[in-house]
């Protein structure tokens, strides 16, 4: 109260915010918001990458395959072709995905342990041995699994910078970080 009355500026502790009081009128801003040290595993982030892409590209593999099955009842040889498919050339395409997708620097922010602080311009990350900033115009937006929130790099598609959900404090915290997401023109998609 005494705040408002001397028209300042209240800080709440352990809020997301401070509040700018200017007559009428208050003006939230966020402050940065640090979080405890967290990772993924390496197979965690693999199993998110080949969703988002089979999620995708399921018809490539699919279209293929249902063609040769169809051609099968009229010649039994087609068989071999689709053998040919499945045990060959699908695992070779498979490895390049893997190659493509999953052997980038991006990945390491996501799976070595880090502290992570958010501010107005971008995500720091502070791991045991280098610290790295990332800006906000690095992503291209963000979308949510089960347990995960995953920030789309713009570098190459299906490239993410995952968050757990359980380092968010509470769901406060977390829609404040949304917010944050939607002011810097990252969207959900």
């Amino acid at each position: 109260i005494a705040a408002l009355e001397s028209c300042g500026e209240l800080f709440v502790p352990h809020s997301c915010c401070v509040f700018r009081i200017y007559g009428f009128f208050v003006e939230i801003t966020p402050r940065a918001m640090h979080f405890e040290p967290f990772a993924i595993s390496s197979a965690i982030y693999t199993k998110l990458v080949f969703r988002g892409y089979f999620a995708r590209y399921w018809w490539l593999y699919a279209l293929p395959l249902s063609i040769l099955i169809i051609l099968t009842f009229y010649n039994i040889n087609f068989l071999y072709t689709i053998l040919i498919l499945c045990f060959i050339v699908y695992p070779m395409a498979l490895i390049m995905v893997y190659f493509w997708y999953l052997l980038t620097g991006e990945i390491r922010w996501s799976i070595l342990e880090k502290e992570m602080a958010i501010s107005d311009s971008g995500i720091m990350l502070t791991f045991e041995d280098f610290t790295k900033e990332l800006q906000w115009d690095e992503f291209s937006g963000f979308s949510t699994t089960g347990k995960y929130l995953l920030l789309k790099f713009k570098v190459r598609r299906f490239t993410y910078f995952v968050i757990p959900f359980d380092v968010f404090a509470d769901k406060e915290q977390l829609r404040q970080f949304v917010k944050m997401l939607n002011s810097h023109n990252i969207g959900i998609n």
